[in-house]
């Protein structure tokens, strides 16, 4: 799956929602995402899907006129979170009613531990985006909309990075490492959050200019693997020009270096040739490295392929 960049005005509107938390904040990183929680008021629980006290209690705080019309919304939701296999959810907070008015936050008990500071953050992003309550518990048919729910969740996933990354923060620190996956390990240590994260930030935000491609696989040479490759992070750079480039050029062109003897640690570099949209050759240098849970490569651009002209014996003389 290649990233997709979100509505431009949409995201001027989110980086400016998202700066005014952070300076009430004022933390240095890690940001610490349970304060963000409590300064905007939200409560942290956990559930499960089968749990049928959520839905009553969902029904109970949709506002869309009637308790016919708040149903057919909740169920529109648990059955998008039922069939995509939700592990986050967010409920707004009650207005004009005597109970407590501050929403809440919610991860499923069977989301693992390392993907917790993202959905947390995740979910905030929904609660600040103004218009995203209005879908919340609004139109069932618009929510089902898979277009809809596209666009839903990835302003929501660019809050979440705008926050867990602390926006300008990281973008300064970034460019002063090298392009390369020791970069994003010491980045993820720095600022708290997963290696996958850290690389889809490094390419997508902190090295617009450069033409720079991210992968997150499986092992390349798992040709098993239901899922070979995760997500594909292209710079605006790389996307304008080598946007042709498909995720399966990619994951072949990672095969072609990579270690069969090794499932953890470094597994390879290579020059690869990529074609951009001109038809043209050019070389980038990869790198590729996995840990227990992710395989991550980087793509770095060196430059045009060099042609050599091959003069043939006797064709020059002197004069």
């Amino acid at each position: 799956m290649k990233n997709t960049p979100i509505d431009p005005f949409a995201a001027e509107e989110i980086q400016g929602i998202v700066s005014r938390v952070l300076r009430e904040v004022g933390a240095e990183p890690p940001l610490n995402t349970d304060e963000v929680l409590e300064r905007l008021k939200l409560d942290l629980r956990y559930f499960s899907l089968t749990d049928p006290s959520l839905r009553q209690e969902m029904v109970h705080r949709a506002k869309v006129g009637t308790i016919g019309l708040a149903k057919k919304a909740v169920e529109s939701l648990f059955a998008i979170a039922e069939r995509a296999q939700v592990w986050g959810l967010w409920l707004p907070w009650q207005e004009g009613s005597g109970e407590s008015t501050r929403g809440r936050v919610l991860i499923s008990d069977e989301a693992p531990k390392l993907k917790h500071r993202w959905i947390k953050a995740h979910e905030i992003g929904h609660s600040l985006i103004p218009h995203h309550k209005r879908y919340l518990f609004g139109d069932p048919e618009a929510l089902l909309s898979p277009a809809c729910q596209e666009e839903l969740e990835g302003e929501a996933n660019y809050a979440a990075g705008q926050l867990n990354f602390m926006q300008g923060r990281f973008v300064e620190e970034a460019s002063d490492h090298a392009m390369d996956i020791k970069s994003i390990q010491a980045l993820a240590k720095t600022f708290g959050n997963s290696y996958p994260s850290t690389l889809w930030r490094f390419i997508e935000e902190a090295h617009r200019g450069e033409p720079l491609v991210g992968l997150v696989t499986a092992l390349p040479h798992d040709h098993t693997a239901a899922e070979p490759c995760r997500y594909c992070i292209e710079s605006p750079a790389f996307r304008e020009r080598f946007g042709c480039v498909t995720e399966a050029e990619l994951v072949d062109a990672l095969r072609s270096y990579c270690r069969y003897d090794r499932r953890r640690g470094p597994l390879g570099t290579g020059e690869v040739c990529l074609e951009d949209a001109n038809g043209q050759q050019h070389v980038f240098h990869f790198e590729t490295w996995a840990n227990k849970y992710d395989v991550l490569s980087i793509g770095v651009y060196d430059g045009p392929v060099r042609s050599s002209v091959v003069v043939p014996p006797g064709s020059l003389r002197a004069t």
